[in-house]
């Protein structure tokens, strides 16, 4: 899972122009400096970063850039938000949140979950990813018994309208930094973000914590709240290679904390039993313990 002030005059023959050329100077510097900075971050974020301070592999092409405008919010989005994790749902219980959006990879997605291989139900006509340059991926089906759609079931009940899986096998937190447009879509008011298996496994922790530096910010943009969902423990080889998904969670929880991003860590809530034969992806079973994981973490019971 890339992105000068003005020089001063050197001299001058009467005192009176010397201090008007200052002063222009000062003024000059003030509109570069103020013109300068980040875009700035959705309304309801901020506060809730503020609060919290106190309390198989897919090809890749560009798409088109990324919108810069926050989600919409209430004038009352960020009144009485509660520090830390309890951000998500007190803006659930204020009836502030009417979209949300999962970037994942295959986990996300319900790979080998009860009802992926099923071809009545696997896939959706509903757009996850459009590039606008032919590279298309559809949503998983609703009718996937993973984590995901646990989470679609809840959100419906409690006032969110629009819900979008955009879990997608072999993606990575370096391809969300690299192609942001293409994962966000036109934002939501809340996103979570579940990366980080794949870059343990690919790429090693370093590099994860370059791309999350790039990629968690332009999220962030594009929401009221994000909240960053850590990869589970397996049991694969090959997928522990590079940087054990230990390693990975580690990474994204200093990321988060460094600033003030929402952090579930889900490492330890699947054990060898809740793995699929490839050792690697969840179970209907073990899916649900991911989402039991979130629940708890963020007060989403009752």
């Amino acid at each position: 899972m890339r992105r000068q002030p003005p020089r001063r005059s050197r001299g001058g023959a009467i005192a009176l122009t010397v201090v008007a050329s200052l002063a222009a100077v000062l003024v000059f510097a003030l509109v570069v400096v103020g013109g300068r900075g980040t875009l700035p971050m959705g309304a309801a974020q901020g506060s809730a970063a503020a609060a919290q301070a106190t309390g198989g592999s897919a090809s890749t092409t560009e798409g088109s850039a990324v919108n810069t405008e926050p989600a919409d919010s209430t004038d009352e989005g960020s009144s009485g938000m509660v520090a830390g994790p309890g951000a998500f749902r007190a803006m659930i219980d204020a009836g502030q949140v009417h979209s949300i959006r999962l970037i994942g990879d295959s986990i996300t997605a319900g790979y080998l979950c009860d009802g992926w291989a099923d071809p009545d139900v696997a896939k959706t006509t509903d757009v996850m990813y459009d590039n606008g340059h032919g590279q298309i991926h559809y949503e998983p089906s609703p009718s996937i018994d993973c984590w995901a759609n646990d989470f679609r079931v809840w959100a419906q009940g409690h006032g969110v309208s629009r819900f979008v899986n955009a879990g997608l096998g072999g993606w990575t937190m370096g391809m969300l930094s690299d192609y942001p447009s293409f994962w966000i879509g036109d934002g939501a008011d809340v996103i979570f973000v579940a990366l980080g298996t794949n870059d343990a496994a690919y790429d090693g922790s370093e590099a994860l914590r370059q791309a999350a530096e790039s990629a968690l910010p332009v999220v962030a943009e594009n929401c009221k709240l994000m909240v960053v969902v850590g990869p589970t423990d397996n049991e694969r080889y090959d997928v522990s290679i590079a940087d054990t998904v230990r390693d990975a969670n580690q990474v994204l929880r200093e990321v988060c904390a460094d600033h003030n991003y929402i952090y579930v860590d889900c490492y330890d809530c699947v054990t060898t039993d809740d793995l699929n034969d490839d050792l690697l992806h969840p179970t209907s079973e073990g899916s649900h313990k991911i989402w039991q994981r979130i629940c708890t973490e963020l007060s989403l019971e009752g």
